[in-house]
């Protein structure tokens, strides 16, 4: 109250509203914390894998970030098997349950039960322009992952005969669907102008397999929409053997076990490409990139730490041979001129002129109609309108890539996010000339073997 109080006075002496928007634009960082919202109230089966309510944290845009928007979906890995469920939510419990999240996560302050770093807002969700120019004013989304299927399941396995043991549900798409729905409901997503859906590890799975469903469920809200783009941090996840047992896929087993077990609802572009049963491979991005339906920036380590530890990978030319598989991948896409649309057909020219005139005069015409079918009409006409807003979303070059010869996993919500490069790259200023600019981004590092790890952040010197 004496805060309120004294800013109030202080604007009341200023004596111009010019000064007391300047004063709020400027409020301490800590006045910008996240605040936790519920789930269950815009669906009840938005669940946990316990049955606690899910939950997302927001923070208010400022200035020009008031309608733009960064939605992250948290990380945090997978169970497949009763046994692994049960030993990850002893040893594991918030990746399962919102029962220990706080009302508020601010910077500084540590929740007990919760690792440090899932309860400081550091990286892209950082509200300190100095760590995160270009998107520190932005409204911030982080949706806490605790239902280890990468948001694609719909499944309550305590009621499988099969899986008796299992006491746990599996409602990710579920959650991703309640997500998006408060969103729009009670925090202003439908005046966005542009987002950033992105993820890291699981939750980078989740932004490829989902941003597509998210922006269709949000479109006819969406009027002002300029762009919705894609960022996948540590999501290129390869299906490769395991290097000492060439017949297991550890990653593979995990896609299928998604399909088979949580009955994952996958991206509709990529499964309207494969036959049924191989629908599991949209787990993978090498299998569908080219047809991704929105524009992609990859952000990948080519030493990822997670998925040498997942391959046991034992000896240094296990590392290497995961970096050639990286490489190899990852150049398909950088050598690429694929232009992909709506359908996932190739495109190489846009057709500018009398098809845009036409609709903004029907739009026009559609608006001015009164009464009660007037008003549905209109509404027709809002979602002509924000569909021919993003048509740019829709046909665009491929992917962008950012690949660091490091051997780390995730950096989004690290401090890495401003000081990983890539020669004088930075990841941070890569990502930017990628979504404002539409900037092809082509950064495949040819450092020579492994990184040491002061050298993905350290700063350039001067040249003599």
């Amino acid at each position: 109250m004496h805060h309120v109080t004294g800013f109030m006075l202080r604007c009341l002496l200023l004596l111009t509203v010019a000064a007391c928007a300047y004063t709020h634009e400027y409020t301490p960082l800590q006045q910008r914390a996240m605040r936790r919202v519920w789930l269950n109230a815009t669906d009840p089966l938005a669940l946990c894998n316990d049955g606690t309510s899910a939950a997302y944290y927001h923070r208010h845009g400022i200035g020009k970030g008031r309608d733009r928007w960064v939605l992250r979906l948290m990380g945090g890995g997978w169970c497949i098997r009763p046994e692994e469920c049960a030993q990850r939510h002893r040893v594991q419990s918030w990746l399962m349950s919102t029962r220990l999240l706080p009302e508020v996560l601010t910077n500084g302050v540590k929740t007990e039960g919760l690792p440090w770093i899932l309860t400081q807002t550091a990286g892209v969700l950082s509200a300190d322009r100095r760590h995160n120019p270009e998107f520190a004013d932005w409204n911030h989304v982080y949706l806490w992952y605790c239902t280890s299927d990468s948001g694609l399941g719909d499944v309550d396995q305590g009621d499988s005969p099969e899986e008796p043991t299992w006491q746990f549900q599996f409602r990710g798409r579920r959650v991703v669907s309640a997500w998006v729905d408060s969103l729009l409901a009670v925090k202003r997503l439908g005046a966005a102008t542009h987002v950033m859906v992105t993820g890291d590890s699981a939750g980078g799975v989740a932004a490829l397999n989902n941003a597509d469903f998210m922006l269709q469920r949000a479109l006819p809200s969406l009027t002002r929409l300029e762009a919705w783009k894609v960022y996948m941090d540590a999501g290129w996840f390869l299906d490769i053997s395991r290097f000492s047992s060439p017949t297991v896929y550890p990653m593979r087993d995990i896609a299928q076990a998604l399909q088979r077990v949580y009955n994952a609802t996958w991206d509709v572009t990529c499964v309207s490409g494969l036959p049924s049963d191989e629908a599991w491979k949209c787990f993978f991005p090498q299998y569908w990139w080219h047809r991704f339906p929105l524009p992609l920036m990859v952000g990948e380590m080519l030493y990822d730490s997670w998925q040498l530890w997942m391959d046991q990978a034992a000896t240094q030319q296990d590392a290497e041979a995961l970096r050639s598989a990286m490489v190899h991948t990852l150049r398909d896409v950088t050598l690429s001129q694929t232009t992909t649309t709506r359908s996932g057909a190739a495109a190489t020219s846009r057709r500018p002129g009398a098809m845009q005139s036409h609709t903004h005069d029907i739009i026009k015409l559609l608006s001015n109609v009164g009464g009660r079918q007037g008003v549905k009409i209109q509404h027709a006409a809002r979602r002509i309108r924000a569909n021919f807003s993003i048509n740019k979303a829709y046909k665009h070059g491929a992917p962008s890539v950012f690949a660091s010869a490091c051997r780390l996993h995730q950096v989004e919500d690290t401090q890495l996010w401003a000081a990983l490069r890539v020669g004088s790259t930075h990841l941070s200023s890569a990502i930017a000339q990628w979504f404002f600019n539409g900037t092809r981004v082509q950064v495949l590092d040819d450092h020579e073997g492994e990184r040491p790890l002061e050298s993905c952040s350290a700063v350039p010197k001067a040249s003599s």
